[in-house]
């Protein structure tokens, strides 16, 4: 398996700051098989060309939220995610397949 660790970084630009714990839940369900065997959600990731022929798989999302308002129900203005991915390629990867 091939690893991908990313921080994202997401701040409410909502008053009501509904929107960085909807970002954070979206997240944690791509780890999630609704109680199958099944393995998660495969994603994409469109970052240029920097990952163009690559599906990763969702290993772990752990959120760290801040900056938390009684006026608001208690929910982080902002939350830094780590995100863990594994390359899931169709096929076995091979040297030439990374040297190109």
């Amino acid at each position: 398996s091939e690893p991908l660790n990313m921080e994202l970084y997401f701040y409410a630009d909502d008053e009501n700051r509904e929107d960085v714990m909807k970002a954070v839940n979206w997240l944690k369900s791509l780890t999630m098989n609704d109680g199958k065997s099944a393995k998660q959600r495969n994603v994409k990731i469109v970052m240029g060309k920097l990952f163009e022929d690559e599906i990763f798989r969702v290993v772990s999302v752990s959120p760290t939220m801040s900056h938390f308002s009684s006026a608001h129900g208690w929910l982080p203005l902002q939350a830094t995610v780590d995100i863990v991915m594994e390359l899931d390629p169709d096929k076995n990867m091979t040297i030439k397949d990374r040297r190109k």
